[in-house]
């Protein structure tokens, strides 16, 4: 007899840097501006949103701040 086990979802986990981008997105900064204020380069801000979109499991870059949002229970 096969017992068959759920599992469940479970919430995606980010750093804090990555919690700072998704910060800085949601006040409407560009990545130079974030890059700026976090002391990191640009490509480097993009390559946080690019793991940020996968986390959050969104397509576009747009998408990171209304998930984040529900991530944090902010919808």
């Amino acid at each position: 007899m096969a017992i068959e086990v759920e599992h469940a979802r479970t919430r995606p986990v980010l750093s804090e840097r990555q919690r700072q981008v998704a910060r800085a997105l949601e006040r409407g900064l560009s990545s130079e501006e974030i890059a700026a204020e976090l002391g990191i380069a640009p490509r480097t801000v993009k390559s946080h949103c690019d793991s940020l979109r996968r986390t959050l499991d969104v397509p576009k870059r747009r998408l990171i701040v209304p998930a984040f949002r529900a991530l944090e229970g902010r919808s």
